[in-house]
């Protein structure tokens, strides 16, 4: 089986880093603050997945939106990697689940990578990040009519009236911040975690290395 590679995109302080590390079962990122990214430059690790035989690479990505204003030329270097690694698996847009409005940023990276790379879309899972499974959270969405499916048609609302009708964007939820003496909560987390890596093996293998950097 080839390496499967996972690139992770969001704006700073959605979790990015928590859940690589959370994935390879080690501290390899460092996690940021929500105003300024730890990571500066892209960064590629590998493992086993959840610290077990199930191999995986992640590429932690600068956070979109930072403090230092520096996106486009972070963009710009997350490029030159891809184009040395030759292929992706998957791109994960991480999302904050408490926050439903999208920076500039996020809108601006997206409009880049839909331009420059045609498959995009065919290769981008939602990763809805601070979505508490305990059944207290649960409930209060219940309450708030703010479950899954609900915000799944929120994104999937935004996306087309911004990028294209034609996205047909997969959305998943998860809490890189679950309480680690709940078993639920763990399995929750990780059963995510397995469907997500399972989908993106199931994507067909594209091409990176002809990418060229755009300005929006």
């Amino acid at each position: 089986m080839a390496e499967t590679k996972l690139v992770m995109l969001g704006e700073t302080g959605v979790g990015k880093s928590t859940l690589g590390n959370k994935i390879l079962g080690r501290e390899v990122f460092r996690a940021g603050s929500n105003l300024t990214s730890e990571t500066k430059i892209a960064n590629k690790q590998s493992g086993s997945f959840f610290g077990n035989a199930e191999y995986v690479s992640v590429i932690d990505t600068q956070g979109l939106n930072d403090a230092e204003g520096t996106d486009y030329e972070h963009t710009k270097q997350l490029i030159d990697l891809l184009k040395r690694e030759g292929y992706i698996s998957a791109f994960i847009l991480v999302l904050n689940g408490q926050e439903t409005r999208w920076k500039s940023s996020t809108w601006s990276m997206l409009e880049l990578f839909t331009n420059m790379y045609p498959n995009f879309w065919n290769k981008v899972i939602v990763l809805v990040n601070f979505w508490p499974t305990d059944s207290k959270s649960i409930k209060r969405r219940q309450t708030a009519n703010r479950n899954e499916q609900v915000l799944r048609d929120s994104i999937t609302e935004q996306l087309r009236s911004r990028i294209s009708q034609n996205i047909h964007v997969r959305v998943e939820f998860c809490d890189t911040h679950y309480d680690v003496e709940s078993a639920n909560e763990k399995k929750a987390f990780e059963d995510t975690i397995r469907n997500l890596i399972i989908l993106a093996r199931s994507f067909e293998q594209t091409d990176t290395s002809n990418l060229k950097a755009m300005k929006t």
